[in-house]
Order: structure tokens, then sequence, then C-alpha cells
């Protein structure tokens, strides 16, 4: 439609003395167009871009004679509707439409030849008819693909990757697949995928993520430095894909957190945690799901075995511990089930356990080393040697020193293990100033402890 406008500023239809039909021109700017359509009172904005084949045509017009004594026309147009609209825009143009569309949604004017019936173009045989509609094909696929960056601007993210798309799909089209060709080959090297912090960038510098996602993961990632494909943009994961878009993978975002780790809080003298654990809460959710997809594809071979991803990943600070802070998932503890950690932090404060808001991760939660029965006792042996021991575990109360002998007698432990060797040589009991190894102490008439199947009694 808007070709009929080049030297034309005005159509009116007028039937029996009555106008039934006016379309005009009421603006023109160089490439755009404003048409006005009276009867449905609506306007419609193109975007026009003028061509001229001339130096692709010359070859052809020296093969065939014929081209030169027709005096066929070098000059094509291509026209973009912009704005919302329902209707699909895209049709081949030989000066009059065909009933040819166009493998891009926008209209394609040159000088074509069509079959005698209008409907189609010469697309086969070997005579100059279909050289020179392919000729001229290949031409504006090229242009419309040099022209990628300045079309992003006037289209907008969605509209360039409706484009992009569109020629995705009639990539194996024998004679429309060269769009889908020409666009590839640039589209790596050009900036037009649109992101999550809404501007334009290269392929290798954004990912494409999920669509189970939202905007807080997508801005999570941003701040650790990866920067995701606007959630806009994912009906056109197919055609991004070809083009060379990864996907995020699991080693890209350790190596992110291992970075950010380094920049975000070892280096900080007083971080800001309540901020880094709002951060840090929607990137667990995409690292769970990570661990969650390894497991079921059994992609680690050995379960007690980490990964080599797995081990950078349980090295950085991304967990949350008791009392708001980040630790690395190899420096916390977990407790096990039933265990209490105010009964725990009571008799080992400042033991570094992790928040119970990480128990709904139970893939991270299994890479966190759990503070068994065994280690507490080793954790008992460490504290009594310093004096905050005293005001902890020494004390003349007997009903304190029974309720810790109960802590100790009532945490859990594995049934098929022996701790008898480790319990008694633990110093526990308490004696004159200092506490003793059951082995090594003289106990109290009456006195009776049971730790885990182990009973000393006099």
């Amino acid at each position: 439609m808007p070709f009929i406008f080049t030297n034309l500023l005005s159509i009116e239809v007028i039937r029996n003395g009555r106008r039934v039909s006016f379309v005009q021109k009421t603006e023109q700017i160089e490439q755009s167009l404003e048409i006005f359509f009276e009867r449905q009172n609506k306007s419609e904005q193109w975007h026009i871009i003028h061509l001229d084949a001339k130096k692709c045509a010359q070859p052809l017009k020296e093969k065939f004679v014929q081209l030169v004594k027709l005096d066929r026309q070098t000059q094509a147009q291509v026209a973009f509707r912009l704005g919302d609209h329902k209707e699909r825009t895209g049709r081949i143009f030989a000066y009059l439409p065909t009933e040819q569309l166009s493998p891009v949604p926008c209209h394609i004017n040159a000088d074509f030849f069509p079959e005698q019936t209008r409907k189609h173009l010469v697309l086969s045989g070997e005579q100059h008819e279909r050289y020179w509609n392919e000729m001229l094909l290949s031409y504006v696929a090229h242009e419309i693909a040099e022209r990628m960056e300045n079309l992003r601007e006037v289209l907008g993210p969605v509209g360039l990757w409706k484009l992009i798309e569109e020629a995705y799909e009639t990539r194996n089209d024998p004679h429309f697949g060269v769009f889908w060709q020409k666009i590839s080959e640039v589209s790596q090297k050009l900036k037009i995928y649109w992101t999550s912090t809404e501007k334009w960038a290269h392929g290798t510098d954004c990912t494409f993520l999920q669509a189970n996602y939202g905007v807080e993961q997508e801005k999570a990632l941003n701040d650790i430095g990866i920067v995701t494909i606007h959630s806009s943009m994912r009906p056109f994961q197919s055609s991004m894909a070809a083009t060379g878009l990864s996907n995020l993978t699991f080693e890209k975002l350790v190596k992110a957190l291992d970075s950010w780790n380094l920049a975000m809080i070892m280096r900080e003298t007083d971080p800001n945690w309540p901020k880094l654990r709002k951060i840090m809460s929607h990137i667990w959710v995409i690292v769970e799901d990570f661990l969650t997809r390894a497991q079921k594809g059994n992609l680690r071979k050995n379960s007690n075995r980490l990964s080599n991803v797995e081990r950078l990943l349980v090295g950085v600070r991304i967990a949350p511990n008791c009392e708001g802070q980040l630790e690395s998932l190899a420096a916390l503890k977990k407790l096990p089930e039933k265990a209490k950690v105010d009964e725990v932090l009571h008799y080992f404060p400042r033991l570094p356990l992790v928040s119970d808001e990480f128990q709904q991760f139970p893939q991270l939660c299994a890479l966190i080393t759990e503070f068994g029965f065994s280690d507490l006792l080793r954790e008992l042996a460490g504290r009594v040697q310093t004096k905050d021991s005293e005001n902890t575990f020494l004390t003349s109360d007997k009903k304190k020193m029974r309720e810790f002998y109960d802590f100790l007698a009532e945490y859990p432990s594995d049934k098929e293990n022996d701790y008898s060797s480790i319990v008694a040589s633990t110093p526990f009991l308490a004696g004159y100033g200092r506490f003793l190894a059951p082995k090594l102490a003289v106990l109290p008439v009456g006195l009776r402890i049971q730790l885990d199947g182990l009973i000393l009694s006099t």
C-alpha cells in the first residue's frame, strides 16, 4: 500500500457522485510515511527503506541481454508498518501487489517478474526471470541484515525479533531462506539483543534465562554480573539460539558467583548483609534447580563425589548463617533432624550453623556438612580447653550441669555407629576447674550418665 504513494498525495474514490473512500498521505519525512484512512478514521505509520541493486544487477544484465531490452529497474523499497497491530504485514509487490507473502513482516517492492496470474513470483526454470527475481530477493535480504541496528530503533525489541523469527521460520525455503542466511551471518556481530537491563547488547555479552524465572531472578543475576535476555524476548528463543545465543549454564553461574564473592564480600570491610542476602535469595532458586536437574539426569556418576563446578560452588559465600551473614557452604554446618538450633548455640556460641530459611533448598543443603554427634564431641573437646568454657560449661549449679548432660545424651546420633571410644576420650565430665574424659575420671558415688549406649555410673 505505501508504494502507491510514491508520487501521490491522496487517493479519492467517487461513486455516483459521492465519495466513498479517501486515503491521504498526511506526512512524509525521510524514510517515514503516515497514511490516513478516512473511512476507518485511522492512521498508519510506515518506515520506508529505499534501495538500489544496480551493482548486483550488472552481471545478470551482461549475461541476459533481455534484461537490458526490457529496461528492468534496479530500485527497490522495503516498508515496515509500525505500531501494534494484530494482522501480519508482509507481501511481495511488483509495483502492484502479488499474492506472494514476504518471508519477513514487511512489504517488499521491486521490478520483479511475476507469473502471468500475478499471484506469485517466477522462481523456477533457467530463464532470466528467475535469476533476476532471486538476485533482487538476495539483495533485499542483505540490505535488511545490514540495517539491523538501525531497525532495532524503529521497530523496537519485539518488532525486530519478530522479523528475525520469521526469517528463521523460512530458513529451509529454497528461495526465501536467503533472508535467514544473511541475518544469521551478522547477528552475533551486532547489538540486537534486548536485555533485562533494558539495553541492547551483543549475543556474547548476555544469556538466555528459562521462562520459569521472573524479574527478581533477572535482576539478581545482573547484580552478580550475568546479563540476561529481557523476559519479553522469550517467545523468540528458537531464533535466538540459532543465532548463537547460549542458555545460562551452571558453570557460568558458579563462576560469576565466585567473582562476585571476591568483589562484593571479600574486599568489603563492612558488607551490607541484608542487601547481599536479598540478592542471594533469588540466586538460591536457580542454583537449586541446576542441582536438581543434575541429580535427575544422573550427571553425577558418584553421588559422594562433587563435580568441578560443585567444588567451586561450596567455596563461595552464598549461604546465610544464623547471624544473618553469608558464608561458604564448606564453612557452614547443618544440624541433624530433631536437633534444636537454640540449644546447640547455647552451649556452642558462634558455631557456624546454616540458617533455617536455607532448609527449603535440599540440594544446596546436601552440600553442607552435617554437625553430627562425633562432630559435637570433637567441638566440645576443643572448647573445654579455652577460658570461655568456665562460663559456658563449668558451673556449681547441679541442675545446669544435669541439663548439659541431658543435652549431650539427647543429641541425635546414628544408631549404627559405635561412639563408645570417642565418648570415653571426650572431656565432658566436670572436675575441679577443668573437664575430664570418662576414661581418666573417678566418678562420684551415685553418678549415672548415659550417652548413646555408653553408661557411666558408680
